[in-house]
């Protein structure tokens, strides 16, 4: 078990560290495609400098137009990279999830990184983001059992 101690209000954010600031909500609307209203849970990270990340995941079916998003491989993973905002990248997961969400095995996570933290620590972020959403997904036994990672590491490979 990981216990994290958020800093207080006015502290500094140890570097390397990227937190939870909005947990996992319920939301209709994802980014890069024209106005939806698809279903989706969405949250916000705070890293050290201040910086805001935005973050959905989706399990309904998703069609990346040409049109509007390029393949793009980002931390090592397969994806695409709106060509309306380079900081957009979304990809696609199949997993192995419990029996009660079977009808939910493939995943959409999308990432907006801020305009500074586009190189190798959101990278690690991306990366970090991923692995922790797809053990979370696979481990929830119900859609409303499913949360964000509350820590996110950018330090290391």
């Amino acid at each position: 078990m990981l216990i994290f101690t958020l800093p207080a209000q006015g502290s500094k954010i140890p570097d390397g560290t990227i937190v939870l600031e909005t947990a996992a909500i319920m939301s209709k609307g994802l980014p890069g495609f024209a106005t939806n209203y698809l279903d989706c849970l969405q949250g916000s990270y705070l890293g050290p400098s201040g910086a805001h990340i935005m973050v959905w995941i989706s399990a309904d079916t998703l069609v990346f137009s040409l049109r509007d998003w390029k393949e793009s491989f980002r931390a090592g993973i397969k994806g695409f990279e709106s060509v309306h905002d380079r900081n957009l990248w979304a990809c696609t997961r199949v997993l192995g999830v419990q029996e009660s969400l079977k009808d939910k095995g493939k995943w959409g996570y999308f990432i907006k990184l801020p305009e500074g933290l586009s190189g190798k620590e959101g990278e690690l972020f991306i990366m970090g983001f991923v692995r922790r959403i797809d053990g979370l997904i696979s481990g929830a036994k119900y859609y409303q059992d499913i949360s964000f990672p509350a820590v996110i590491t950018t330090t290391g490979k």
